[in-house]
């Protein structure tokens, strides 16, 4: 009983650890039956999780302003971050799902 309750605790204590996107492909994994797309190096603009019960899929949602604030902080201009997020978009078209929070 003592070994389930610290095995249950140090869990816990990893769960916390974990990012908010590390928590979120968790269940993205445990719930699709093929491999989820991500996408490379923008793991702090994946802010969700979208259902598609009839399907038995789960899509991940990435942030499209923190997606453009990540290639601004790699150095990208804003101009070049918009057009490179915005002609991508297809390519990531049934992979992902990109939420428009610009309030555009």
């Amino acid at each position: 009983m003592l070994v389930e309750q610290n095995v249950s605790n140090v869990n816990a204590k990893r769960e916390k650890e974990m990012s908010k996107s590390e928590r979120i492909k968790n269940i993205l994994v445990d719930e699709n039956a093929l491999s989820p797309t991500f996408l490379e190096d923008f793991d702090a603009a994946l802010i969700g999780i979208i259902r598609d019960v009839e399907n038995d899929k789960s899509t991940p949602v990435y942030s499209y302003l923190k997606l453009i604030e990540a290639l601004l902080e790699d150095g990208v201009s804003e101009e070049e971050a918009v057009e490179y997020i915005d002609h991508t978009m297809g390519d990531w078209e049934d992979t992902v799902v990109i939420l428009d929070d610009t309030g555009v």
